[in-house]
């Protein structure tokens, strides 16, 4: 038992490894990010006002989202350089709120090496996570999608710690209320598709509880699910009666919601993409997350150092109903994956963007994790009923193809990394020397300018050659010109 001991640390240590440096080379180009797009534009408007009157504008002239709106204007106002720090940032304060979310659900079932463990899995959990969205730029690094997005998950992910610690720990603090209306609040003031996710989880919660006859049992904690969804429910009440929102759905190629007639078909098709954007964007690394959790829990199962893990897998395998998970797990990120496919649909008439997709991933990667843990334990209580199958060798042949894998995974990452941080080097030095020229045309009182293009790592432009280009207006507003235009 203590050699089994020794590999299975040595195999999270591995992992920890692996998944760590990919994430430092997905986010080392990230340093020389520099403002683009609608960065000019947050960057033109804040520049003039205070931080609070900003957030109040943006609110009140194109957007409800006051938690996007007051971040965004505070990036803005630290200048290009914090758009070099934030992506970072803002992943590094997620990898740690992950670990804290992670730990008390590990020491509560009493596994060995539950530091390590916490840390290995969120490391590889946002590793294959930001390896698997459609677009790594648009959601992790420039603001506009990072703000929206990413930054929504960091803040609920601190939610889902204080929930997993009042579940676990049988907490009946009074005080818990206040961070997390509060941190629900800020959660719920960055995207729609956000808020209808954070709507639809307390109330699956709060309906599974009261199913389950759990409500009576667990009184505070149900009570803490009543002021989340509360507070969900006002986030978006505030979101939805902003008078920017309609100024920005007639700027936008749909001047009209959907009808109500065209949404149950509208709906089908964007939540069936959400699935079909996993798929082919997630490709190899499906098989890590599907795996790596299955052989875990394969090898895992009636272990000391994986303590009360390993019982409550065994109990569950055990049951003629082992299966009914899977299935309510299943329900439970159907319904989420539709809840975050009815914004955009109601309001575009089009499924999430690419650079939402990480919103429902965030979801759909652990519910696959979930299932494939039952998977491998009811596969190995099977095989003691049934010893005359050979699945050991199916078993090996597996593990060698996960170690593969994430060496490919790792590999491919490393190496676009490389080539991604010389064009990012290249395009920030471009950068700076550009935006150093136009501060001094713009005080020189230049009002009229053509200037050359920049293009940064990730493929992403700056400029056209309309001046007329939204684009083009908001770099001339940021720097001071009545017009910008492209060579």
């Amino acid at each position: 038992m203590a050699n089994k001991s020794s590999w299975f640390k040595l195999a999270h240590i591995v992992i920890l490894v692996i998944s760590l440096l990919g994430l430092i080379a997905l986010f080392f180009p990230t340093i020389y990010n520099r403002p683009i797009t609608d960065d000019f534009c947050t960057g033109a408007s804040a520049g003039t006002k205070s931080l609070l009157a900003f957030t109040s504008d943006e609110y009140m002239t194109w957007t409800g989202r006051y938690s996007y709106n007051f971040i965004t204007g505070l990036i803005a106002k630290l200048g290009p350089t914090a758009y070099a720090i934030y992506p970072s940032l803002f992943a590094a304060i997620w990898f740690f709120a992950l670990i804290w979310m992670i730990l008390p659900i590990v020491r509560h079932w009493k596994i060995s090496y539950s530091v390590l463990v916490s840390i290995t899995w969120s490391s590889l959990f946002l590793f294959l996570l930001y390896r698997s969205i459609p677009n790594f730029f648009e959601s992790a690094v420039w603001g506009t999608g990072t703000v929206n997005y990413t930054l929504p998950l960091v803040f609920f992910t601190l939610i889902l710690g204080i929930l997993a610690r009042a579940w676990l720990n049988d907490l009946h603090s009074p005080f818990l209320y206040i961070p997390l209306i509060l941190l629900v609040l800020v959660a719920g003031g960055f995207s729609e598709i956000f808020i209808f996710i954070q709507i639809a989880f307390y109330t699956l919660l709060i309906l599974g509880m009261l199913i389950t006859k759990k409500a009576a049992t667990k009184k505070f904690f149900f009570r803490l699910l009543i002021a989340a969804l509360f507070a969900a429910l006002v986030a978006f009440f505030i979101v939805w009666r902003a008078p920017g929102n309609a100024i920005r759905q007639a700027a936008s190629h749909q001047k009209t919601s959907t009808p109500m007639s065209k949404m149950p078909l509208l709906l089908t098709r964007s939540t069936l993409i959400v699935f079909y954007s996993f798929l082919i964007n997630a490709r190899i690394n499906i098989f890590l997350i599907c795996f790596v959790p299955f052989l875990f829990a394969f090898n895992l199962i009636d272990t000391d150092y994986c303590g009360d893990f390993s019982l409550t897998l065994k109990q569950l395998s055990e049951e003629n109903n082992w299966y009914l998970p899977v299935i309510y797990i299943s329900i439970f990120i159907l319904i989420l994956a539709i809840s975050a496919a009815l914004p955009t649909t109601y309001i575009q008439g089009s499924e999430p963007d690419p650079r939402a997709m990480i919103v429902p991933f965030f979801f759909i990667i652990p519910a696959m994790v979930a299932i494939m843990v039952i998977f491998g334990a009811k596969l190995k209580l099977h095989l003691r009923v049934h010893p005359e199958m050979r699945i050991r060798p199916f078993i090996r042949v597996i593990t060698v193809l996960c170690i593969v894998m994430l060496i490919i995974v790792f590999g491919m990452t490393l190496y676009q990394s490389q080539i991604i941080t010389s064009l990012q080097r290249d395009y920030a030095s471009a950068w700076d020397e550009r935006d150093q020229m136009l501060r001094g045309l713009a005080g020189s009182g230049t009002k009229e300018i053509i200037v050359e293009n920049l293009t940064n790592g990730y493929g992403q432009s700056d400029l056209t050659e309309n001046p007329r280009n939204w684009v083009n207006r908001c770099v001339a507003s940021y720097y001071g010109f009545d017009s910008v235009t492209r060579k």
